[in-house]
C-alpha cells in the first residue's frame, strides 16, 4: 500500500489506458480489454478510477515486476478492480469465486481510553481516504458544519488541517487509531467509500454513511446503501438530518445487524489455505 500519493489533476483514463497497454505490449502480453457496455447500456469503467490510482499504480508497477521476476510466485491472487468488494457476503454483491469472510488489517496507531467504551452520547466516527483524488474532500468538512445541530459525539480520525481549524464542542480528535477495535463501541461510521471503512462497518454492524467518491467508492456506497445498511451522499449533501437519521433509522441499524452476522458465517481465510496451495 502506498500512502499519500496524488495523481495528477490533468491525468485521464486513456493517456493511462494508452501507458498501460505499452507496458503490456513490451511484456509480451495483448492489450488490457477494452471497456464493455453494460446490460443497461452504461459502462463499466469508472473514469475517476483512472484519476484516483493512475499515478500511484505508475509508481508500483516496476518495483512490483522486479519483486515478481525475483521471487518467482507459484500463485497469485488479486481481486479485480471492477468489483471493489470482493469477499462481500451474498446479500450485498453476488459474486464468482470462493466465499471467504472479511478480516480487518489494521496498521499502527493506539486507541485512547476514551474510545475503549460507550461515550455518554452516541458515537459517530469520521474516516478519510489516505488517498485524495482531484475534487475530494472527502465527509469531514461537511459533518464538521452540522456537528452544531446535533446531539451526538462526534469523533473525527486523522482530519486534514482544514476540517479541524474550528470545531463545534461535541467533536473530537484523533489520530491513527486501530478502527475495527473503536467500531464495536460506536453507533456509526461515516466514511469515505473505501472498501476497508465500508466491510469494517458491516463487520462490526454498524450503520454507515459513505460518500459517493471518485475511483470504487460510489460503487461501494452504493452497494452498501440497496442493501439498506447505510446511506450513500456526496459530501455536499450531509446535513444534521442525515447524521440524524443515521443514529435513529433503526432500519438501517437493523440490516447492518444482519450483514454482519452473515460475514460472521462466511469461512475464515485460513479456510482457503489449503484449497490455494492445491492449485500449484
Amino acid at each position: 500500500m502506498a500512502v499519500g500519493c496524488r495523481p495528477p489533476a490533468e491525468a485521464s483514463w486513456h493517456g493511462e489506458a494508452d501507458a498501460l497497454n505499452a507496458r503490456r505490449s513490451a511484456a509480451g502480453l495483448p492489450p488490457a480489454p477494452a471497456d464493455r457496455p453494460r446490460r443497461d447500456g452504461r459502462h463499466r469503467r469508472h473514469p475517476g478510477a483512472g484519476l484516483l490510482f493512475g499515478a500511484l499504480n505508475d509508481r508500483l508497477i516496476d518495483p512490483v515486476v522486479t519483486l515478481a521476476t525475483g521471487w518467482r510466485p507459484d500463485l497469485v491472487l488479486h481481486e479485480p478492480f471492477a468489483v471493489a468488494v470482493a469477499v462481500a457476503p451474498p446479500s450485498v454483491a453476488r459474486q464468482d469465486g470462493w466465499p471467504m469472510r472479511y478480516d480487518s488489517y489494521v496498521g499502527g496507531g493506539e486507541l485512547p481510553a476514551w474510545l475503549r467504551q460507550p461515550g455518554e452520547r452516541p458515537r459517530i466516527l469520521v474516516t478519510r481516504s489516505t488517498v485524495t483524488g482531484p475534487g475530494d474532500r472527502g465527509p469531514m468538512p461537511a459533518v464538521v458544519a452540522a456537528a452544531a445541530e446535533v446531539d451526538p459525539e462526534i469523533v473525527l480520525v486523522r482530519p486534514d488541517q482544514r476540517s479541524a481549524r474550528s470545531l463545534p464542542g461535541n467533536v473530537r480528535v484523533v489520530d491513527w487509531i486501530p478502527l475495527d477495535v473503536a467500531l464495536p463501541v460506536s453507533a456509526a461510521l461515516v466514511h469515505h467509500g473505501g472498501a476497508g471503512s465500508a466491510f469494517g462497518a458491516l463487520a462490526a454492524g454498524l450503520p454507515q454513511l459513505a460518500t459517493t467518491g471518485p475511483g470504487d467508492r460510489r460503487h461501494n456506497a452504493e452497494l452498501v446503501a440497496r442493501r439498506g445498511a447505510g446511506l450513500a451522499l456526496r459530501p455536499r449533501d450531509i446535513t444534521a438530518r442525515a447524521l440524524t437519521q443515521l443514529l435513529t433509522d433503526e432500519r438501517l441499524r437493523t440490516a447492518a445487524v444482519q450483514v454482519s452476522r452473515e460475514i460472521a458465517a462466511m469461512p475464515p481465510p485460513a479456510d482457503l489455505v489449503a484449497r490455494l496451495a492445491a492449485l500449484v
